[in-house]
């Protein structure tokens, strides 16, 4: 008896119509992604240093000058020599009030009040002009003289004395000229600026910015012209006639001398 065995079945196993990966292709993905994260990350940083570099130089303009108004010793200016010089005078009056106020009995006022504050640190000071008289019979002779006085003087530095004026009477406050170029007169006529701001709190901020006036280019050592106000503001010219707010302008500006002298130590 032949014993039964059912037929082999054939067995037919489905293909897989689908494309296979290639393992090359899936091997430059992961690598081109590798590289993708890599350039992010280095894209990140660089923003990263950016910005905090943006923030230090922020940082370090804020903190290129000394804190204005700080305690200063009896002593600060002790061995320094201030040229003060009082603008116009005499046959120049050089700007004025509507009230007929001369620029140049003002800056006189200050200058006087400007040389007893520095001397009271210790400065040794030495004016251009302590009369209410020109120093000569014309400008250009007057300029010259202010002029030889600030070379042959030899000072650690010269703050000119002025007051300013403009067409729109609204314009106000305190402005301090350097000439353009000089990086000491720069530096002092920042601290200056920012000690008449901080001390005096004017209704207008204005900022130290250069010039090229002939004082400014008239010696080796830093010098600067401060614009106490403005006399064609009536509010502003109330205040530049009043004898406190003279000594005031005056404790200002000495505190601005001594912030440089301070930062230059």
């Amino acid at each position: 008896m032949k014993t039964y065995e059912p037929p082999e079945k054939t067995i037919k196993v489905a293909r897989n119509t689908e494309p296979k990966k290639s393992f090359l292709s899936s091997k430059q993905n992961r690598v081109y992604l590798l590289i993708a994260l890599l350039c992010f990350i280095a894209a990140a940083c660089i923003m990263g240093i950016h910005f905090a570099t943006q923030a230090q130089v922020s940082a370090n303009e804020e903190n290129v000058l000394p804190a204005a108004g700080s305690s200063a010793a009896p002593d600060a200016l002790s061995g320094r020599l201030v040229v003060v010089d009082a603008g116009h005078g005499g046959f120049d009056p050089g700007t004025s009030g509507a009230d007929g106020t001369r620029e140049d009995e003002l800056n006189l006022e200050v200058a006087a009040y400007l040389k007893t504050a520095l001397e009271s640190y210790g400065a040794q000071v030495i004016m251009t002009r302590s009369a209410k008289n020109a120093l000569a019979d014309t400008k250009e002779e007057d300029m010259a003289e202010r002029r030889r006085i600030i070379t042959e003087s030899q000072s650690d530095i010269v703050v000119s004395i002025h007051m300013n004026s403009y067409t729109d009477e609204n314009v106000s406050g305190p402005l301090v000229l350097f000439m353009k170029g000089s990086s000491r007169g720069e530096r002092l006529a920042k601290c200056i600026q920012r000690s008449m701001i901080e001390l005096l709190k004017p209704d207008r901020e204005n900022s130290a910015r250069s010039d090229d006036l002939y004082i400014l280019r008239s010696g080796n050592q830093p010098c600067v012209i401060v614009e106490c106000g403005y006399m064609s503001n009536k509010n502003e010219l109330q205040r530049l006639k009043s004898a406190d707010y003279q000594q005031q302008l005056a404790a200002a500006i000495c505190q601005g001398v001594i912030d440089y002298f301070s930062f230059e130590e």
